[in-house]
């Protein structure tokens, strides 16, 4: 721990003060600026804690730590500056893998918790400085910041001798600033120690080592304006995962064999892009599905038709689905229960061939459940589908709109599943209405406003 013991606080503070809203992914919801107004910092005091989620709340547990991960994707034998944040007193997992940074009680409301993630669209500029407190010298090769938008993608493959990691990236942007660098034989009357608060962005600084002290060193990093958005973990898997993370990630490059005393900070952001459903007319317009299935396993004993129907094929992401299911049940049998749901599917895969190995995508909204329909019945059901993803421990706010055709390495729909189950079917009967999702309607504000 020798050079760790003397990292009293290494942190990456984001200005966010062009910024209108900031995401907390643990309780899934957003935070507005008010207008004409500054933000209050000490009114995130308490977020980004998972000390209110229960043990048993497995799912929630499983989102958050997912999120964890993608935004710390720490190379091998690297070190994290963390600090425990929850108790086991409060009920919690007691779980250090995120605090980055030692935010003591004076601290603590002064800056943004670290599962609280900045809204940013593409071409906007990321700014802000890292701070860093050393109770000692600390002899170092280089202090570096990077900003790294990406795709990240892992599947576990298994041998006869064991395992092995395949891990492969899609890169956006991946830029790098040297902020501090160990000063060379051939400087001339390099500083063996000097002030580094409030230094600028531009030349790194140099000297023998990094001295003890406060230093504060500013960035300034610029997103592209066709960077695609933020997508959280689409496989729910402790080995096999992918997503597309916009982060930073400072450095302490200590020069050390294999890396294993290099120390790293990390500071995630929520990279958001708008999709209008309006641009395509027929996702204006109602969608249905329709199908008729022949009961019984030896002989006939009547038909199962299903009609489903959605009010419009364009849907903005978080807002319920509506959904119309017309079943026709001729057959000699009841049917035992009807399942609806709305489902985000697709692949990841390891490179842009389509043949290359992938994870597949299958998350699931909470079901709507229809039961008992008797035989030589006509049912209507009316039934409303909320946008909650909670059961696949994912967040429904985060995932993708459209079809990521920015990335190549994911793919990613979106539809109405309704299952019907009932003893005696030679197959399982499933209908699927095909969504297209986006983030707002410029036709419904466009009549709003005729109004």
């Amino acid at each position: 721990n020798g050079i760790m013991d003397k990292v009293e606080n290494f942190e990456i503070e984001l200005d966010i003060s062009q910024q209108n809203a900031v995401y907390d992914y643990v309780r899934m919801d957003e935070i507005q600026k008010r207008a004409d107004q500054e933000w209050d910092m000490s009114s995130f005091r308490g977020r980004g804690t998972t000390s209110g989620i229960s043990k048993e709340n497995e799912n929630d547990l499983i989102r958050i730590k997912m999120m964890d991960n993608s935004i710390m994707d720490t190379r091998f034998l690297e070190k994290k500056v963390k600090v425990k944040e929850d108790s086991s007193d409060t009920g919690s997992t007691g779980s250090d893998d995120l605090i980055f940074g030692n935010i003591d009680e004076e601290r603590e409301g002064m800056f943004l918790p670290r599962r609280l993630l900045p809204v940013y669209h593409p071409g906007d500029t990321v700014r802000g400085h890292v701070d860093l407190h050393l109770n000692s010298e600390v002899p170092a090769d280089a202090l570096q910041v990077a900003f790294v938008g990406q795709v990240t993608m892992n599947i576990r493959m298994y041998h006869q001798h064991g395992y092995y990691d395949d891990t492969r990236h899609e890169e956006f942007v991946k830029e790098k600033t040297i902020l501090w660098e160990k000063a060379s034989d051939k400087d001339t009357a390099p500083a063996d120690t000097f002030s580094l608060l409030g230094v600028s962005s531009g030349e790194p600084q140099r000297s023998r080592v990094l001295p003890a002290g406060k230093h504060r060193f500013s960035f300034e990093f610029h997103i592209p304006s066709d960077a695609p958005p933020t997508v959280p973990p689409l496989y729910i898997s402790t080995t096999n995962y992918a997503h597309l993370v916009w982060r930073l990630k400072a450095k302490i490059v200590t020069g050390s064999f294999f890396k294993c005393k290099n120390i790293t900070t990390h500071r995630g952001i929520l990279l958001r892009t708008d999709l209008d459903i309006a641009t395509n007319p027929e996702n204006l317009t109602s969608i249905s599905t329709e199908e008729e299935l022949d009961t019984g396993l030896l002989w006939n004993s009547g038909k199962i038709t299903c009609k489903a129907t959605v009010g419009q094929a364009g849907h903005i992401r978080g807002e319920p689905v509506n959904l119309t299911l017309e079943l026709n049940n001729s057959s000699g049998g009841n049917i035992n229960r009807v399942e609806a749901f709305v489902r985000c599917h697709g692949k990841a895969r390891l490179s842009e061939s389509k043949l290359s190995c992938s994870l597949k995508i299958n998350l699931k909204t909470t079901k709507v459940i229809m039961e008992d329909i008797k035989s030589n019945s006509y049912e209507v059901f009316r039934r409303t589908i909320p946008w909650d993803f909670k059961e696949s421990s994912a967040d429904g706010n985060l995932l993708p709109v459209g079809h990521l055709e920015e990335s190549k390495m994911l793919d990613v729909n979106y539809e109405v599943t309704i299952k019907i189950k009932r003893k005696g079917l030679h197959r399982n009967f499933e209908l699927c209405v095909p969504l297209e999702i986006g983030t707002v309607n410029s036709a419904v504000s466009a009549e709003a406003f005729d109004t």
